[in-house]
């Protein structure tokens, strides 16, 4: 794979960002190298920060499922106390 960086969206923490990319959870340890020393286990993400893809992703049919329908995974709550982004909304759609 690549190296490609990109923008955190509001709500996202680093396991979404990780089963968006890597394709699970498991993907965590590859973000952290992928970010060393700007990423840890406890990094909380700001709306807009920049993340460095680089590794293979640990569950390729999962991540092609969450490109494919354009899925951006969000479980933060956010002031309002909502989940960020439209997560909730795809993810009804797709198995409801």
């Amino acid at each position: 794979m690549g190296q490609k960086t990109i923008t955190v969206k509001a709500g996202q923490t680093i396991y979404d960002i990780a089963i968006q990319e890597y394709g699970g959870v498991e993907g965590v340890r590859s973000l952290i190298a992928d970010n060393v020393g700007t990423i840890n286990r406890s990094s909380v993400l700001t709306v807009g920060q920049l993340v460095k893809v680089k590794s293979d992703p640990v569950d390729k049919d999962t991540l092609l499922f969450y490109k494919r329908k354009r899925l951006n995974p969000v479980s933060s709550m956010l002031s309002d106390g909502k989940l960020g982004g439209d997560f909730n909304n795809d993810f009804n759609n797709d198995f409801n």
